[in-house]
């Protein structure tokens, strides 16, 4: 198509056509489009050169980009920034900063967050301040969050959390990079206590920027390093709140680890209450240790736990694993429960807490059928009852009347 109606060409024509080719996923395509602007001499043109130096690395071709900008004749400040931006994405930091110091042309805003982004990658902390010093010189950054965050990502990387605070603090704009970052500092550096906080910050500070998933990743991963299952449930029902949040992907995998990460010491611990100090678990400790893999959502080495215990299961265990299947909602396994103990003597709280199990979700059926379990074995459950004044009587009202 390009070669049939050449005098139709321009450069917004090849530019989205490379666009074009990105997306499809196409290089061979490009090469083709690289070729015809060679041969019909398009490919001067500053403004396609720049497209062409973009695309290339886009697929981290590092050597046909750094043929493009040495082609261009005068490159302009979009071609030496690309050209930087480009080493530094795909790897090459040193270079981009010895680009940075034979820049011909006066850099912008854009060329200098590059600049601080290799810098980042080589923790270059003195020459990165020195761009900082450079940037508020020639008035070139003028309160840019953009730069800003970049900066704040430097001092995070360094771990100079001083600077990255006091930064963060004097910052005239702060999105939610400016805080996600902040809180990446401090986490990454091992300062959990101050990542939380940070965070609890940002969630009191107002609805003008919201936590984003990385945000409440890296803050559930703090809660993890610090052992805190109380603060991460905590950020767990922020998160329930949110329903602009996504609980399937990363944030559901931090929030499995802190209580995978609580769930091992634990385990830990039991086994040196056992072996080290020879002390004999008593059946509430078989409970702690379920209702530890349940909160956890745990409930296939639940199962093997309880299979592997040396005594019979008693109602606290039961118990402990009924509660997680509700607040989980795992009603899989708590059919398994209902057949297992079908053929077992247990007491009348562990088949209560089934039978509630059953009606919270509306089966009724299967509630009735423990019903009908407790008493063939003589159990009875005291019915509750609710209090309820008319006119000039009392009347009680029994629950048995409503699930019969």
């Amino acid at each position: 198509m390009l070669s049939h109606h050449p005098s139709s060409h321009n450069h917004y024509t090849f530019t989205h056509a490379l666009k074009a080719c990105y997306s499809l996923h196409a290089p061979s395509k490009a090469l083709e489009i690289h070729a015809h602007l060679v041969k019909s001499g398009h490919y001067s043109d500053i403004f396609i050169q720049n497209s062409l130096l973009h695309f290339y690395f886009l697929h981290n071709d590092v050597v046909s980009a750094a043929r493009v900008f040495h082609s261009i004749a005068s490159p302009d400040v979009v071609s030496w920034t690309s050209f930087i931006s480009g080493l530094s994405k795909c790897g090459f930091e040193s270079e981009a900063i010895e680009r940075f110091s034979l820049m011909g042309v006066k850099p912008n805003v854009v060329t200098l967050v590059s600049v601080l982004s290799a810098c980042s990658g080589l923790k270059a902390l003195k020459f990165g301040k020195a761009i900082h010093g450079y940037g508020l010189k020639g008035l070139i950054i003028d309160g840019n969050v953009i730069f800003d965050n970049a900066l704040l990502d430097l001092y995070a990387k360094c771990g100079a959390l001083a600077n990255a605070e006091k930064l963060f603090v004097k910052m005239p704009k702060r999105d939610v990079v400016s805080w996600t970052t902040l809180v990446m500092a401090y986490a990454q550096g091992g300062h959990c206590e101050e990542a939380v906080d940070v965070f609890k910050r940002m969630v009191l500070e107002g609805d003008e920027v919201k936590p984003n998933e990385a945000t409440v990743v890296t803050v559930l991963s703090a809660c993890a390093s610090m052992g805190s299952l109380s603060l991460g449930q905590w950020v767990h029902s922020y998160v329930d709140k949110r329903r602009d949040l996504e609980v399937d992907g990363n944030i559901g995998n931090a929030l499995v680890n802190i209580h995978e990460g609580l769930v091992s010491e634990g385990i830990m611990f039991f086994k040196a209450m056992r072996d080290a100090y020879g002390i004999v678990p008593q059946m509430r400790h078989y409970g702690c240790m379920v209702d530890m893999y349940g909160r956890a959502g745990l409930f296939e080495e639940a199962k093997a736990f309880l299979k592997g215990m040396p005594v019979e299961a008693e109602g606290p265990v039961w118990g402990a694993l009924l509660q997680a299947c509700k607040n989980h909602g795992n009603e899989k396994m708590s059919e398994w429960i209902r057949s297992y103990l079908n053929n077992k003597d247990v007491g009348i709280g562990t088949l209560a807490l089934l039978s509630n199990l059953y009606a919270s979700s509306e089966r009724w059926d299967d509630a009735n059928k423990v019903r009908t379990t407790m008493r063939g074995n003589g159990l009875k459950k005291k019915a509750g009852c609710s209090w309820i004044e008319l006119e000039t009587s009392i009347n009680i009202l029994d629950s048995d009347l409503c699930v019969a």
